[in-house]
């Protein structure tokens, strides 16, 4: 009597766990095909590479600058990768200066505590002075 408790007992552990393990295994193939469908729509989102990016470095002429408020910061020189915007007038450290689709950004470290965010590309209609 003991032993077929003893089997019943393992038969329905057994049962539980291909049970659950199962139900998992059919959510992970669902997202899977969820994620998969995401992908490629993203992908078709792309351009093709056939466009090329041309940025002209400079050497910067000036070491500092002044930005206007509601100057916009871009992760890169291109008006499409907004990091933040300003809101009071700021002293900047240029870095770099760059030619991108005929105007002129610097890339410059902001007068921030923080290390987030704290450079970024602007575009030359931005700033107000030279030093």
């Amino acid at each position: 009597m003991l032993y077929i408790i003893l089997i019943i007992l393992i038969l329905g552990t057994s049962g539980f766990l291909i049970f659950t393990y199962e139900n998992k295994i059919s959510s992970l193939k669902n997202d899977l095909i969820v994620l998969n469908s995401t992908i490629n729509s993203l992908k078709s989102r792309i351009p093709n590479g056939d466009t090329q990016v041309k940025i002209d470095f400079k050497i910067p002429q000036s070491k500092m600058g002044v930005i206007r408020h509601n100057s916009m910061i871009y992760l890169s020189p291109d008006a499409n990768s907004l990091i933040e915007k300003t809101s009071i007038y700021m002293e900047v450290r240029i870095l770099d200066q760059a030619i991108y689709n005929g105007g002129t950004w610097f890339y410059v470290a902001l007068p921030i505590d923080r290390s987030e965010n704290s450079r970024g590309w602007v575009h030359k209609k931005y700033f107000t002075s030279f030093k």
